[in-house]
């Protein structure tokens, strides 16, 4: 790792002095570094928006988003073998909250995220599995359920990627998915610490679920409900401008815009056809789903601006665990450790 970099890194963590301040951090070191827990979120959700300002959101549009963020790189951070489990827990836990999510774009790269998380990790360590909470298992179950019963291709892939990550033993069902303490005087001294971020969590989970974006992609049944109409519609405006009356009606139509008298069925129909009464009625489906893909471009293009603004490499004036030149910047290491900029997949 060259010098600045490494001074970067150094800058990056802390000291953690007291036990109210490791409610909300995570140890990277042995020495008590640590590293805020909102730098995982953070660079968790840049991930996910970079991932839903791509076109196709399958697999192939989230490997191009983990290359160019470098996301392997985080593997960098946490060195402790001790630290690991928990260090990869912020982010399995930042990923999972996601879940909560309106919009069907977000929720694919959550299964893809977690996929990416687990098997990037460095063989140097056992790799930590996903802790997964009886409610977010429910609706990861779930999700995956309506996910793999879809007929959209790119959420059956990211079902089928799901259940290999479960084949593989990659989650471990649990009633807490926070890794605390052993030392029962530091849980009671920190209760007031995750009492608050539990608290805050329920917030976030309440926004995701209110995420303008789930509104504009017309999610589940309403969108399907809505498009099933308007296909209806369209046969129905079709057969009606095929009858005969329907040309008796455009033949006065014409008569009395033109003067002339056309006599031609096929003439008249195709005529009546051109009229804004055969306007394409799914394309107000589609204009919604066209709003939902701009909105997650300026997503991405609004936090790319702010990094770019922040020469410091932090994300509004919080720790991030990326590098901030740009979102192709290689960070070296003089570690062993193998990382690569895409996981190892089995």
């Amino acid at each position: 790792m060259t010098e600045a970099k490494s001074t970067k890194r150094q800058r990056d963590t802390k000291i953690c002095e007291n036990l109210y301040q490791a409610g909300d951090y995570f140890r990277v070191h042995r020495r008590h570094r640590v590293l805020p827990r909102h730098a995982a979120e953070d660079d968790l959700s840049f991930l996910l928006t970079t991932f839903a300002s791509y076109p196709r959101h399958d697999m192939k549009d989230f490997l191009e988003a983990w290359k160019a963020l470098d996301f392997g790189q985080i593997h960098t951070v946490c060195t402790d073998s001790e630290s690991r489990p928990k260090f990869m827990q912020a982010f399995y836990d930042a990923a999972l909250a996601y879940l909560w999510s309106g919009s069907t774009v977000i929720r694919i790269g959550v299964f893809y995220a977690l996929y990416f998380l687990y098997y990037s990790q460095p063989l140097t360590w056992p790799r930590a599995p996903i802790r997964v909470e009886p409610d977010t298992w429910k609706l990861l179950i779930s999700t995956c359920a309506d996910f793999a019963k879809s007929k959209d291709a790119f959420t059956v892939k990211a079902a089928a990627f799901l259940l290999r990550l479960r084949k593989d033993n990659g989650f471990v069902y649990t009633l807490q998915s926070q890794i605390e303490t052993t030392n029962h005087l530091e849980r009671m001294e920190m209760e007031s610490v995750y009492t608050i971020r539990k608290r805050l969590q329920e917030f976030e989970k309440e926004r995701l679920t209110l995420d303008p974006t789930s509104v504009a992609y017309m999610e589940g049944k309403g969108r399907k409900k809505l498009r099933s109409t308007a296909d209806a519609y369209e046969q129905a405006k079709r057969a009606s401008c095929s009858g005969p009356q329907a040309t008796r009606a455009m033949q006065d139509l014409l008569y009395n815009m033109t003067g002339t008298r056309e006599t031609k069925p096929e003439r008249l129909t195709g005529a009546l056809m051109n009229t804004t009464l055969m306007a394409d009625e799914a394309a107000f489906v589609n204009t919604l789903q066209r709003m939902e893909a701009e909105h997650w471009r300026e997503r991405f293009r609004e936090i790319h601006e702010r990094m770019n603004r922040d020469k410091s490499g932090r994300l509004d004036s919080r720790t991030r665990l990326l590098p901030s030149e740009s979102p192709t910047t290689t960070i070296s290491t003089a570690s062993r450790i193998d990382v690569t900029q895409s996981p190892r997949l089995p």
